[in-house]
């Protein structure tokens, strides 16, 4: 209830008498209805730097996904789509439900988009996604690691597009020690591994979100992310806290948040800080 309070005051200190009214009635509305109506619509529109981009919002958990992407990766979009060549070749590790492939796929005119991501409800919502922005990606359904084969992957009980907590469990953790219901095994390759087999081309720009799993994602492409070609590295470092655990951290998976960064400062990269929270670290690697 204070939380609620609290929130109530800063709109209105920051936005006036006007804006709350609307907040309370918004806040009032069940979220299924909201799902109903932009279903209505055609989705939700997302603008970034004049780029648009539309979003299928056929789930609850999809519209929260969908907002707190609009609130929470706005800085992040508008940098890459301002630092957008022609003929980038845009890798997007851990897509999710697709609004930065989307988005980045709306500004190249020749250039690749190659969305990565393991989770099922979000594949299939990324594909309609694409479809929806009559655009041309070719998913790659497995998440990425620093070897091949299988690893443990958690994940909700019910399917849940958008949802921001399935990922790689490392040995260190078990089921009930993080925000999922199940565990499942799904296929892990390299990002090196993707390219010498020819089912992805050489990325310039790389886009890394996979809930802890980082390290390993960068340490199973560093002769990608060494290459020359690559000038552009932006990685969302998963940071442990004191609350209580809902996903992995880099820690987990036995590095700390310095020898991430030390690990693509390694490649050649100089590294800026975009957005510094609680829970990650948003970091943006140029050579």
């Amino acid at each position: 209830m204070i939380g609620k309070i609290s929130t109530a005051l800063e709109i209105y200190r920051d936005k006036g008498l006007k804006r709350l009214i609307v907040a309370t009635i918004l806040y009032l509305i069940p979220d299924y209805l909201f799902v109903k109506y932009w279903n209505m619509q055609g989705g939700r529109t997302l603008t970034i730097n004049n780029v648009s981009a539309k979003f299928h919002m056929s789930s609850v958990s999809e519209l929260r996904a969908f907002e707190y992407i609009k609130e929470s990766e706005k800085v992040l979009l508008e940098d890459i789509i301002s630092e957008l060549r022609p003929d980038d070749v845009f890798w997007d590790i851990g897509a999710n439900i697709g609004t930065h492939t989307c988005l980045v796929a709306k500004k190249l005119s020749s250039g690749i988009v190659v969305p990565i991501e393991p989770y099922p409800p979000n594949i299939s919502s990324l594909k309609k996604n694409l479809i929806l922005n009559d655009l041309d990606a070719k998913v790659i359904e497995i998440a990425l690691s620093n070897h091949s084969g299988f690893t443990r992957f958690s994940q909700p009980k019910e399917d849940t597009p958008g949802d921001q907590w399935p990922a790689i469990l490392p040995n260190t953790l078990e089921i009930d020690s993080v925000r999922a219901s199940s565990l499942v095994e799904v296929e892990v390759d390299t990002g090196d591994n993707l390219i010498s087999k020819g089912i992805a081309p050489p990325p310039t720009i790389v886009k890394i979100d996979v809930e802890g799993a980082s390290p390993l994602v960068i340490k199973g492409m560093e002769k990608a992310l060494s290459s020359e070609k690559c000038r552009l590295l932006y990685v969302e470092i998963h940071l442990p806290t004191k609350e209580k655990k809902t996903r992995p951290s880099v820690e987990d998976f036995g590095f700390k948040p310095e020898e991430v960064l030390a690990l693509i400062g390694d490649l050649g990269f100089s590294i800026n800080i975009i957005c510094e929270r609680t829970a990650d670290l948003q970091i943006k690697a140029i050579k």
